[in-house]
This record gives C-alpha cells, structure tokens and sequence, in this order.
C-alpha cells in the first residue's frame, strides 16, 4: 500500500479524502471476491468490454471491478455516509458531550445540572462552534491552539470513520456470499467484520485521549476560558 495512504491527515477535507480513497479501496477488494465466490456477478462484471485494467495508485484494477467501487465511494462521499451512521447511532453526538463539552465544563469550574445538561445536549452544534471549533482549527491563529493537537485528533478520527464505513459494506457482502457462495466463503468475510469491528474501540480510545489534549490546550489560556465560562454561564441563566 502506497506510504500516502497512511500519512497524516491535516484538515477536513483532507480527512473526507481520505476515507473516500480507503472506502473505495475497500469496495474493490469485497467486489473482487464476490466476482471471484458468485458466478452470476462475473457473468456481468467479467465481460470483454470490463475487461480493461485502470491503474489506481500502485495497482491494476480491472474495470468491472474499478466502476462498482468508484460507484459506491463517490455515493458514500456524496451523502457523507459516516455522518449518516454518527447520526443514526448518536456516536458524534454522544462524543461532543461526554469527551468534550462536559470536560471543558469541568476544567473551568462550571457544574452542569439536570436541564442544564439537557440544554447542553440541545445546544451542542451551537456550543461546540463557539468552546471547540473555534480554538481548535487545523488553520493556524492567535487564538487557537496548536494546530498539531488538531492534526492529531484529526487523523484518528479519520481512522475511525473508514472503518465504521467498511463495515456495512463487509457486512453487505458477507449476506451475498452466504447466499451465493455457501456459508464458508461468507462466514470468513464476516470474520473480517468482526475483527474490523474490534478495531474500533482502541481507536476510539485514542480519540478520546487527542479530545483530552486539545481540552486542556483551550483551557491553558485565560482569555479562552473566559469565553467558555460566559458560554456555560449562558446555560444557567436561561434555567434562572
């Protein structure tokens, strides 16, 4: 695998990239076994007019293989797929208050109560735009932090969402092999999953950990705390 692949990443779109070139990747790897385990899908894919191969990176892609991966990376880029799991599981919203919002709280001396804490959770994209994002940019400025804890966090994260978008695409072809190829070939691939489902939590440990560093990166500055207390404080005089 080209070094590039695993370099750091050092801003949004950087990351989205990323995960789009891995999805990919990973997409033409699962089509490459189900044309290899199901007749029926070489029978289409495997025709003369596919037949080409397409460079990608450091490797030969025949087109049969290339156009179902380009497919479906350029449809989970498009809807931004990740977000979509993140919302339907809570994962960033959950991420945001409990490692991040709450910690700033508490690192400033606010203790956050009852509706307190239900009107942080409802106020969350507000907050952290105005406590977070706007001290931790991956564009450097006077008033954030250094952008090498950004980059940090950044890149696991980016870690993280290629696998929460490779598995239900292993998940998928797991079902098709089962189906189409007998229980072993599908069973291996959702061995696969469960390994890569196991990768999951040191790296969402190692999120927690950079979310932690930049916390108390914000915290060091007086007038950065001074924001966040008036931000915070805000929530208690909407309950007085």
């Amino acid at each position: 695998m080209p070094l590039g692949l695993l370099g750091t990443v050092s801003s949004y779109s950087q990351m989205l990239r990323k995960i789009a070139v891995f999805t990919f990747l990973i997409g033409a790897g699962l089509v490459a076994i189900l044309r290899g385990k199901i007749p029926v899908i070489e029978q289409y894919l495997g025709r003369p007019c596919l037949n080409v191969s397409i460079p990608v990176l450091e490797f030969s892609i025949p087109l049969g293989t290339f156009l179902p991966a380009l497919g479906i990376a350029l449809l989970f880029r498009a809807l931004k797929f990740h977000d979509r799991i993140s919302d339907l599981l809570g994962i960033r919203s959950c991420f945001d208050v409990n490692h991040i919002l709450l910690p700033l709280a508490k690192k400033v001396g606010m203790e956050l109560r009852g509706t307190e804490l239900e009107a942080l959770s409802k106020q969350r994209r507000r907050l952290m735009s105005e406590v977070f994002y706007a001290f931790a940019s991956s564009t450097p400025s006077d008033k954030g932090i250094d952008t090498h804890y950004v980059t940090m966090a950044l890149d696991q994260w980016s870690w993280f969402w290629i696998v929460i978008e490779g598995i239900p695409l292993i998940l998928a072809s797991s079902v098709a092999l089962f189906f189409g190829a007998g229980w072993t070939s599908g069973l291996v691939v959702l061995v696969i999953c469960a390994a890569l489902m196991l990768l999951l939590m040191p790296i969402w440990q190692q999120c927690k950990r950079y979310a932690m560093d930049e916390v108390c990166q914000i915290v060091s500055d007086p007038d950065r705390k001074k924001r966040i207390v008036e931000a915070f404080s805000a929530l208690q005089d909407q309950e007085a």
